[in-house]
């Protein structure tokens, strides 16, 4: 499991890269680039906002972040059953 940052160790993040390998090339979901996409070093999850803009505590779901090497959009990855 992660440390108290949220920061994968090496071997969970290897883990997810390799998971990810098996459906590689997996095009960006923007600009459809297949240079491939880089795997954060943290889990991380959206915070809910209600309608006065305050954060609402709801249960998440670890997700690491998914970077296009060609446009640097960013999309999210559910690795629950992954790490």
């Amino acid at each position: 499991m992660p440390d108290k940052t949220g920061t994968l160790s090496n071997t969970e993040q290897d883990k997810i890269i390799e998971w990810l390998s098996q459906i590689q090339p997996l095009p960006c979901s923007l600009c459809r680039g297949k240079e491939g996409l880089t795997v954060g070093k943290q889990l991380v999850a959206p915070v809910p906002i209600n309608s006065k803009a305050q954060a609402v505590s709801v249960p998440t779901y670890p997700l690491v972040t998914l970077t296009c090497r060609k446009c640097q959009h960013v999309s999210f990855l559910n690795v629950k059953g992954v790490i």
